[in-house]
């Protein structure tokens, strides 16, 4: 490896990792975070609009904006008011799974979960089954998962069809056809990741007829959604002309649009048709370009290489800058 190529991966690397480790609203420089140092007052808000008994959720309004101290102080006192305020308790756990306005504590965060869940609130449930699953904060206890992911799916929880779902494909006992189910109601709940894996039960026949048509339309919508892993097999659908007609140009605008999301998939299949000037014009820079960043993702490609191999040091360098304008620094 030349010492270019070293110095960049090494710069590609540095960047992921700093990505990696920062928290969201911190890769976001384009927002300023409120402080929490101490509780604010918010504004009085008009709640005239609201069915009577309907009171405004100052906590999570609060949340929302940050001032995670008041949030806090907020729904505390609404649990001295209501000690069975369901949206409170959870409230309180996303504080203190976060760090947010407390010191981050994951045990304290699914106790908190686990009050939430067994006062009847479905996002608590789904958390605190989830971490039954993984085992944060809690004791691992698949039993006590499928218990409280069952409650919230009752309740039409998304991620809780999902990964109730994926429970269902796994083990001896594994029902593909139950899975199928849980995934397409988890898909009409409006979860994507249900929506991709129902995708894909179609593509592959398992426990649904197999249907590359279906399979693809199912795809398109969770691409139009943004949702990444859709964006990229309805690329590649696209670009095989797999269960749609096949469109170079419109593969192209779905490979550019994960791999701007830091897909190196998607990344890899964008260089080769920016290098073959198929559904783009073909473009050598913006080719390498996005070999360089799948490269350092993990993803090799022998053919792409040859094809940077062979570039002038002017056009490498070129290179170079673009790699370094897409990673902003």
């Amino acid at each position: 490896m030349t010492p270019w190529r070293l110095s960049l991966y090494y710069a590609l690397c540095l960047s992921a990792l700093i990505s990696a480790a920062s928290p969201a609203w911190a890769q976001n420089t384009g927002q300023k975070i409120a402080p929490f140092s101490a509780p604010v007052t918010l504004p009085n808000i008009d709640t005239s609009y609201l069915p009577a008994g309907v009171q405004a959720d100052y906590a999570y309004g609060a949340f929302q904006r940050g001032q995670y101290v008041t949030a806090l102080n907020e729904a505390m006192r609404r649990l001295h008011v209501n000690e069975h305020d369901a949206a409170a308790m959870t409230l309180v756990g996303e504080l203190y799974k976060d760090g947010l306005g407390v010191r981050r504590n994951f045990t304290e965060a699914a106790h908190w979960y686990k009050l939430g869940a067994d006062n009847g609130d479905r996002q608590a449930q789904f958390i605190i089954g989830m971490n039954y699953l993984t085992g944060e904060g809690v004791e691992r206890d698949p039993s006590q998962a499928l218990i409280y992911l069952t409650k919230a799916a009752e309740q039409g929880h998304g991620g809780a069809l999902y990964n109730l779902g994926l429970i269902a494909l796994e083990g001896p006992k594994a029902d593909p056809q139950k899975a199928v189910d849980l995934f397409q109601r988890g898909a009409d709940a409006g979860d994507l990741d249900a929506l991709y894996a129902l995708a894909l039960a179609y593509h592959e026949g398992r426990g649904v007829e197999q249907d590359p048509i279906k399979s693809t339309q199912l795809l398109r919508r969770g691409a139009l959604q943004h949702h990444i892993s859709c964006e990229v097999d309805y690329a590649i659908a696209l670009y095989n002309g797999d269960g749609v007609a096949a469109n170079p140009t419109e593969a192209a605008h779905f490979f550019l649009n994960a791999a701007a999301k830091n897909n190196p998939i998607a990344a890899n299949r964008l260089a080769r048709l920016y290098a073959s000037g198929q559904g783009v014009p073909k473009n050598m820079i913006e080719a390498m370009k996005w070999h360089v960043l799948a490269r350092a993702a993990g993803v090799n490609d022998e053919w792409l290489d040859t094809q940077f191999d062979v570039m002038s040091a002017k056009d490498k360098d070129k290179v170079e800058d673009a790699v370094h304008k897409f990673i902003g620094n």
